[in-house]
Order: C-alpha cells, then structure tokens, then sequence
C-alpha cells in the first residue's frame, strides 16, 4: 500500500487469463483525484433529526442530502442504500434516535434477503430489551456445490453483522444501567468461533470448485438431493456461443502477451520520465510475443496441411 511499509509486493490474480488485465492496469499512469467523497456523520444527522421529529428517518437523510453543498474538491456519497435500510426498519418500535442510526449504518445491503430479514430480526430483538440470540443451522461440512458455497457465505455475512452489531451495542443506551442485561449478546462467543469454521470451510469448498470447476459450478443440487438456486451456476451457452471457435490456449497467450505489449508501450510512449527497467521490460515483451506469433503461425501451417 502506497505510503505504507508496504510499499512494494507482489501482487497475482486468480485465473491465469485475468493476468493481462493486471499488468495492463500496473503499467497505466496513476489517474489523478479530482474529487473525494464526504458524507455526515451520524451526530450531525441525528442533531439535524431533532430538528424535525415529523420526519421519519429515511426523510432525514433525504433532506439533509439535499439540503448539503459541498467544495468543488468533494462529492457527497451515495445514500441510497442508507434510506433503503431506514424504510426497511420504519416499523420496528421501542428504537431510540441513536439506536436507529447504528442499525441503518451497520454492513448490510438491502438487496440481501436473508442479511436484511437478520437486521430486522436482531433490531425487532433489540427494542423489546430482549437478548439478542444467533438463530441459524450451522454447516457441518465441506460444501459440494457452489450453491451450498451460496448459502455458507450468506451466514457467514448474517454473523458478520451479529458481531458488528454486538461491539456497538452490546453495552450502550438503556442496558448501561440493567444489569441482568450486561450481555444482551450471549452468541457472541459462539459467532466468533463459527465465523472462523465458516471461513475454514469456505476455503475448502473453493479449492474442490477449482479442481473440478465442470462439475460444482454447474450444479444446483445440494446434499441428499436437496434443489438449491445459486447465482454461480455457470449460463448457459446461447446460438451464437455454440458457433464461435474455441480459443487454444495458445491462442489466449498471444492475446494475453498483446495486451501486455500495448499497455507497456503506451507507457512509455507518455511517460517522459521512463526508467531503462521500463524500456528493458518492453523489450522483454517484444520478444516474447514475436515467438508467440511464430508459434502460432507453426501451429496454423501444421493445420492447414
């Protein structure tokens, strides 16, 4: 990381065609920032909220939104997701002003079904002074098929936000002075442990995708035949897909080593100030793809006769 020990390291992608893409994107100069993103903090929505108790909570982001002008330098960040999250938990009461505004700023994306139903659940919990308990099947096994992969990593983000939820919660407002509610998260323990199965297991749910990609990432059925939907099923080839011609591997190198030849030199077209580490690594490159296409042409002339 910039400015950091880190400095320097190594960097690497997870599919090998993914690779020109990255040396592409090192090789580019550093865009410069034009504008960086603001947005309020929550005291300042909650002191602008008592201001205008007629309005919901939803409404008060709104309006103070809009109500906001920034510098040329700054932009306010989206909110959208805030608002979303606000009118999701319009009608769970017993919340104070503040209690709200930590729910509506907790890592949760309204369109997560299963995240967003927990949020509401554990606020519901919450505003009756209930303990606030972790209900959710746990896995107990290597996931077979990238629809279990699915489900393990939708309860893994369900105890994420358990946890979130528990280091700002879990001794504030009213349970400050109620002693038989000094733990109002009792699954904290047991969440930490299970986050840390869920990630042992997500790791080796992915290393039998990648050994066997046909077979998990096409399938939806879980264990003991059970339908599961996924969003990683692999679609299915259309009319036009089923008449384009295969790229060979070989094939897929030279597009690859093109890429990286464009982008370097284009570099070092524009930049005045480079280095002979640059010049010598496009000369690398150079080099490296005239044998590429040499082998190709090999490969094309064998074919045709």
């Amino acid at each position: 990381r910039h400015g950091t020990a880190y400095a320097q390291g190594w960097v690497m992608t997870k599919n090998q065609e993914d690779m020109g893409k990255l040396c592409e994107g090192l090789a580019a100069p550093p865009v410069p920032t034009e504008a960086a993103g603001v947005f309020p903090e929550q005291e300042q929505l909650e002191k602008f909220a008592e201001l205008h108790p007629e309005m919901s909570i939803s409404e008060v982001v709104h309006r103070f939104v809009g109500a906001s002008v920034t510098e040329p330098q700054f932009f306010l960040c989206q909110h959208n997701e805030l608002m979303s999250l606000a009118r999701l938990l319009q009608e769970v009461r017993g919340l104070t002003l503040r209690d709200r505004f930590q729910f509506i700023t907790a890592p949760v994306n309204s369109r997560d079904e299963a995240v967003a139903r927990a949020l509401v659940d554990f606020a519901k919990q919450y505003s009756r002074h209930q303990k606030i308990k972790l209900s959710i099947k746990q896995f107990d096994h290597t996931p077979q098929t990238a629809a279990e992969m699915e489900v393990l990593e939708e309860q893994h983000r369900v105890v994420a936000l358990y946890q979130w939820l528990s280091f700002r919660l879990g001794q504030s407002g009213e349970y400050e002075e109620a002693p038989e509610h000094s733990d109002i998260f009792p699954d904290r323990e047991r969440a930490n442990e299970y986050a840390n199965k869920v990630a042992e297991l997500m790791g080796k749910g992915l290393s039998r995708v990648r050994r066997s990609p046909r077979i998990h990432l096409r399938s939806n059925t879980g264990r003991g035949g059970q339908k599961l939907s996924s969003s990683y099923a692999r679609p299915r080839r259309g009319a036009d897909d089923a008449k384009a011609k295969p790229r060979t591997g070989l094939a897929r190198k030279l597009q690859e080593f093109q890429s990286i030849h464009k982008s370097i030199a284009r570099n070092v077209k524009n930049n005045d100030n480079s280095t002979e580490r640059d010049q010598t690594l496009l000369e690398k490159v150079r080099a490296k793809l005239k044998v590429k296409k040499a082998k190709k042409a090999s490969a094309s002339a064998e074919n045709s006769s």
